[in-house]
């Protein structure tokens, strides 16, 4: 109503848009935060449902976190390591298992020849971490899952 008026006393069809647009974008914004207010005196919050676990970890509840990473160095791998322990030892409950979910850096075929010297290494250093923090009865705290697998095609950046 506004911007015919305007449009009627000025005889400027530009100002009469530019005078529409702004209270749209106004009376736009405003009805959006009555709408939010609305809404949110009409639906009472609900808590969600949650687990206490900050005591110990149920044995039916038992998990694993799980640290997606690449290997590509003994330098990289031993960083690895030391940040999985540091994972653990903020918080070592019975029931929680740590995990390095890793692959090769890509390459050319399947099978390179370092990767058996840096499985070796990362191995042996998952096994001294599971046994510097061995308990009695107690299973294995730390895992490590390898995989590379030849001929699929991954987009690079560049493809997206």
């Amino acid at each position: 109503m506004l911007a015919t008026t305007v449009y009627k006393e000025k005889d400027t069809l530009w100002l009469g848009i530019a005078t529409g647009i702004l209270l749209f974008v106004i009376l736009g914004h405003f009805a959006t935060v009555v709408i939010n207010w609305i809404s949110t005196m009409v639906v009472k919050p609900k808590p969600l449902p949650k687990l206490d676990f900050s005591g110990k970890i149920p044995d039916i509840y038992s998990a694993v976190v799980a640290v997606p990473c690449l290997i590509s160095s003994k330098a990289g791998i031993e960083e690895l390591v030391s940040d999985l322990e540091v994972r653990y030892l903020s918080n070592p409950q019975k029931n929680l298992y740590y995990c390095l979910l890793t692959d090769f850096a890509d390459a050319p075929r399947e099978k390179m020849p370092q990767d058996d010297e840096l499985l070796a290494y990362v191995q042996e250093e998952i096994h001294l971490l599971n046994k510097k923090y061995a308990r009695e009865n107690d299973t294995d705290r730390f895992f490590l899952c390898i995989a590379r697998v030849s001929g699929i095609k991954r987009k690079g950046m560049d493809e997206l």
